[in-house]
């Protein structure tokens, strides 16, 4: 997966990509926002750890 280095915030832009499988999300990105991820296959990610998400990020992601 490539993004651009300047990427900092998700909002539904995943949202319904059912071939999502594995992602791995850049160092610049600082907020994932609730619907991100929304009814993806969504089976591993790689979040940085100073990203910040609440508890419905991911949860929309029901293979995680």
């Amino acid at each position: 997966n490539r993004f651009k280095a300047n990427l900092i915030s998700l909002n539904e832009a995943f949202s319904r990509c059912y071939k999502l499988v594995t992602l791995d999300l850049p160092e610049s990105l600082e907020v994932i926002y609730r619907k991100a991820f929304r009814e993806s296959s969504l089976e591993y990610i790689t979040i940085p750890k100073n990203t910040a998400k609440n508890k419905y990020s991911l949860n929309s992601a029901s293979k995680l």
